[in-house]
């Protein structure tokens, strides 16, 4: 694995986007793709960023990209792209129906995912959103984000790609 400034920052979370088709794709990227519910062009899942997902991010970095998004930039994604199982668009009714009144509203439950790092206490919440292409498009999805790219680690920044796909 490589030795990279974000390496150790470990439980944080993470905004996961795949960036590249399945033209191409060895069976063994495609299974982690899957794993992740990464199925399709422009999916974005929230991980925590724990040493199990972080191989699986090295595994197929050149198909993805993803960072730390900002408390703001989540709120967003889920106030305009969150679905609920089985149901529609998250809003603040459905949300403190299906958490039984523990969350009154997406904010508050957008605080808690972003404090416990990790959707997968909340089943009702589908783990998938899916984004529009980015607002003109990758700059090159052959080349990692450090060398004037789209895949791979972003950090921070990956805000500005959500903006531009919500």
């Amino acid at each position: 694995m490589q030795n990279d400034s974000h390496s150790n920052n470990s439980g944080r979370l993470v905004t996961v986007i795949r960036i590249r088709g399945r033209a191409g794709i060895r069976k063994k990227f495609e299974t982690t793709l899957n794993l992740l519910n990464l199925h399709k062009p422009n999916h974005a899942t929230l991980l925590p960023l724990t040493a199990n997902y972080k191989g699986m991010l090295q595994k197929i970095r050149h198909l993805i990209a993803w960072g730390e998004p900002s408390l703001d930039m989540l709120l967003q994604l889920l106030k305009q792209r969150g679905k609920v199982v089985n149901g529609g668009d998250l809003n603040d009714e459905l949300v403190k129906e299906k958490s039984r009144g523990k969350y009154q509203n997406v904010t508050e439950l957008t605080e808690a995912i972003w404090e416990k790092k990790s959707l997968q206490e909340i089943e009702w919440l589908r783990p998938v959103f899916r984004l529009h292409p980015p607002v003109k498009g990758f700059k090159n999805i052959k080349k990692s984000f450090e060398g004037g790219g789209s895949y791979g680690y972003w950090g921070k920044d990956i805000d500005r790609i959500l903006k531009r796909m919500i």
